[in-house]
């Protein structure tokens, strides 16, 4: 059987346009030019891997504006569908942990058909998910061991000659005068990270646009952990098409 593309699920939009950033700089940093010690032929290929990868919303449309089509029940839906399809050599699924890791995690494992003494490593997991050695990536935001979410992960990788304004406006969101901040407790970081987002040269950049204009780093140590996940993933995909 002809498999389709690898497939990364999301929540939303935003999702994916940050995965989107995180692959071009994957691949940026597979260019064989700028590790001339490295095989040309070993990065080629799963340079190749990762071009060969989607990253797609829950039902796959990426121009659909309904909420209904986001969210993590949305996509766990689509985990549970494309496990069960077995038309793909990778599926990888990120989602928020929000305010319960452990069960963010179990419900994966039940799309995925894992077992429930599956643990979730911190730096994600990557396995086989299917007879048709279909290889499984899982990522829970922000970190796969605390609760919270995209946001909670991309304040980890804010630019150190940023922090002083994140500082201010984490004061801001925490000292809002009764009635101001309508925003329920769960959306806190959210509100801090688009307040400091807020207050760039161009005001209000989406996230991908911030990491684009270096708001945000890709180097550092929370998304170094995260592209590590990614590279295993898209190398046991490769090495599965080797064999």
């Amino acid at each position: 059987m002809k498999r389709s593309e690898n497939l990364i699920i999301v929540e939303g939009d935003d999702d994916i346009h940050v995965l989107i950033r995180c692959i071009e700089h994957f691949q940026y940093e597979l260019n064989p030019e700028r590790h001339p010690e490295e095989r040309f032929a070993s990065r080629s290929k799963l340079e190749r891997c990762s071009k060969r990868t989607l990253v797609e919303y829950a039902t796959g449309n990426q121009k659909s504006s309904s909420a209904q089509s986001m969210g993590k029940e949305a996509a766990l839906k689509r985990l549970r569908n494309e496990v069960k399809a077995q038309s793909r050599r990778g599926v990888a699924i990120i989602v928020d942990a929000d305010q319960n890791l452990d069960g963010t995690w179990s419900s994966i494992r039940d799309a995925a058909g894992l077992a429930a003494s599956v643990p979730l490593p911190n730096e994600g997991y990557v396995g086989i998910a299917s007879d048709a050695g279909m290889v499984l990536g899982c990522w829970v935001m922000p970190d796969n061991f605390a609760e919270g979410n995209i946001e909670d992960f991309l304040l980890q990788i804010v630019e150190p000659d940023q922090t002083n304004g994140l500082s201010h406006a984490k004061n801001v969101v925490a000292n809002l005068p009764a009635g101001v901040g309508r925003f329920k407790p769960e959306a806190k970081v959210k509100s801090e990270l688009h307040t400091w987002l807020a207050w760039q040269e161009e005001p209000g950049p989406r996230p991908s646009v911030a990491i684009t204009r270096e708001l945000l780093s890709l180097r550092a140590p929370s998304a170094s952990r995260f592209l590590g996940w990614l590279d295993r993933w898209l190398r046991e995909i490769e090495k599965g098409v080797q064999e």
